[in-house]
């Protein structure tokens, strides 16, 4: 695609995450090494329920065959807790294979009861409260990951889209990486001058929960537009 720099893949669900597309994610300079695969649960029986066709064991061949054929993949991924039915077994089966697989990104959502859904009726409903702590632990969980890795970062120099300026702050700037989809993952801050929509590289300095701040090492090294595509 001419004139565009980076080409990421958004909402990948996992049965049309074949071979042939791992391939070329990893042999496209162009398309940046992220997926994002919602998988929605990991046990077994919540993966039934809401009708996902997958196990958690061919999840996690799957997975494990993406980061073989990809090497250096960002995984994001989403889940939602609280959906009817759901017992503390399997919540706490979701929450140890977050904990093994250490993805990049992470989503929660809690499950919401609407009408003329085939969930609507099921037994099992649980409450709001349960759904928020359920969603708060994950949350937590991940935060420790994201912080580790983004540690992980540190003194590393990294390829930067900028988007403009921080309100009231003249020199210092808001971006993102390769590893960074616009809007649902972090930003990265940076000291420096450049133009919205230049791509700059960063020494990264400092790391946060899901942010990194960094100090520009080499200023407009490409101007071409960015694109996300699903």
């Amino acid at each position: 695609v001419d004139g565009v720099r980076w080409l990421r893949l958004l909402y990948c669900y996992p049965n049309f995450v074949t071979d042939e597309l791992l391939d070329a994610v990893a042999s496209l300079d162009k398309v940046v090494k992220y997926i994002d695969m919602p998988l929605q649960h990991a046990d077994d029986g919540m993966l039934r329920a809401m009708r996902r066709e997958r196990s958690s064991a061919s999840l996690r061949k799957l997975l494990d065959r993406v980061r073989k054929r990809i090497p250096g993949v960002a995984l994001r991924t989403s889940f939602i807790v609280g959906f009817p039915g759901e017992t503390d077994e399997a919540f706490g089966r979701l929450m140890e294979f977050i904990k093994e697989q250490e993805f990049e990104r992470v989503g929660v959502f809690t499950y919401s009861r609407e009408e003329n859904t085939g969930a609507y009726d099921l037994a099992g409903q649980l409450p709001e409260r349960v759904k928020r702590e359920r969603r708060a632990a994950l949350m937590e969980l991940q935060a420790g990951i994201s912080l580790r890795k983004n540690r992980d970062l540190i003194d590393r120099e990294l390829e930067v889209l900028v988007e403009g300026l921080v309100p009231g702050r003249v020199s210092r700037l808001r971006g993102r990486i390769r590893t960074q989809a616009p809007e649902i993952d972090g930003a990265v801050f940076l000291k420096g001058e450049a133009e919205p929509g230049e791509f700059v590289r960063m020494r990264v300095t400092r790391a946060l929960t899901y942010d990194l701040r960094g100090e520009m090492v080499a200023s407009d090294i490409g101007q071409e537009k960015v694109a996300s595509h699903a």
